[in-house]
């Protein structure tokens, strides 16, 4: 027991695993609850992957190259920062691919960050989802 305790102390982002709200079972419900939580919504392909931070909060910076967006103001390029590891809420971007992503600014509003709790989706994953995307654009845009 004593050893638990004082793993846990002194890892504690390893002690503590990921916990998320659920969306709805429902995609438009999901999205829009999604939409309106997020500043940016975007498709983007991921450049590079960059590992930040100390031996105990890591973080990965990624840099993608946008496709399109729905919210928000973006560039041709984008970097969002998400925890390093599932275990810590980070979603598991990989190079080369393609992703929907759903991203919030910090405090400094010049940061994008995204989790495992948000509804990142891969591309092939998310083309379901783009039509309803383009619906709550249009409505915001009224």
């Amino acid at each position: 027991m004593i050893r638990i305790i004082l793993f846990s102390l002194l890892c504690p982002g390893w002690a503590l695993a990921c916990t998320c709200m659920a969306y709805s079972d429902d995609p438009e419900i999901a999205v829009t609850q999604a939409f309106s939580q997020a500043h940016v919504v975007f498709l983007g392909e991921v450049t590079t992957i960059r590992n930040k931070g100390s031996l105990f909060v890591k973080t990965r910076q990624v840099s993608f190259s946008v496709k399109e967006t729905w919210k928000g103001t973006v560039g041709d390029e984008a970097m969002v920062n998400t925890n390093d590891g599932e275990i810590a809420c980070g979603y598991p971007f990989r190079a080369r691919r393609t992703y929907l992503v759903f991203a919030h600014r910090g405090e400094s509003r010049d940061v994008l960050t995204t989790s495992l709790c948000d509804l990142n989706r891969i591309q092939s994953k998310a083309r379901s989802l783009m039509p309803i995307l383009d619906q709550l654009e249009q409505s915001a845009s009224k």
